[in-house]
């Protein structure tokens, strides 16, 4: 691995567990035992390596989604998969980077919204239409309406002005936001048809 692949891995496992604004360039050096002449040489500053280190995560989360959508047979398959992926991004991560993300650095923050619109949201919509056509989801529901209404929801949960971080488990706010959203959208038949893949993967109450 080169000296800059290791920086960006080091830094995204840092930023991910300790939150952006934390995380000095010091940190990265120390973390990696070289100089903080050593990054400056691969980066020009923090700024960049945050946007690389974001841009580096969603295409990550990209291959998992176009994953589910290519392997998933149906809109709860689908939603099964999607909602597990989420599971498995928000368990790794500190609650307050998304925050940080969004109020320190706009261009990086600019690349997760690029990233929220043409992957995760269309993701969505086409998710909750193919399910309404099966009967698994409410066919009275506006798919696009329905998923950026979750969309805000999931990025609501880290702004800790709203959900103080003394006050609320940020994982438990999750998943009382993702309850919320199945409960309202999902039919007797559907609700069946989750059960079944949450009782397959051995996971209990997924919603």
């Amino acid at each position: 691995m080169d000296i800059k692949q290791n920086i960006l891995e080091t830094s995204y496992r840092l930023f991910k567990s300790y939150g952006l604004r934390s995380v000095t360039m010091d940190d990265i050096a120390k973390e990696l035992s070289i100089s903080k002449k050593t990054i400056y040489q691969s980066f020009k500053d923090k700024n960049e390596i945050v946007s690389l280190v974001s841009r580096f995560h969603l295409d990550q989360e990209r291959e998992k989604i176009n994953i589910i959508m290519k392997d998933c047979t149906n809109g709860i398959e689908r939603l099964f998969g999607i909602t597990q992926c989420l599971r498995e991004s928000v368990a790794s991560l500190n609650p307050s980077l998304m925050f940080d993300l969004q109020k320190y650095y706009p261009k990086a923050y600019r690349v997760f919204e690029e990233y929220k619109e043409k992957v995760f949201l269309q993701s969505l919509i086409d998710t909750l239409k193919l399910g309404i056509s099966e009967g698994y989801f409410r066919d009275n529901i506006n798919a696009e309406i329905i998923s950026v209404m979750r969309m805000e929801q999931i990025q609501m949960a880290f702004n800790p002005e709203i959900y103080p971080r003394n006050k609320y488990d940020f994982k438990q706010v999750q998943w009382q936001l993702l309850e919320h959203f199945v409960q309202g959208i999902i039919t007797p038949a559907g609700k069946k048809e989750l059960d079944k893949y949450s009782k397959n993967a051995g996971i209990v109450n997924l919603i």
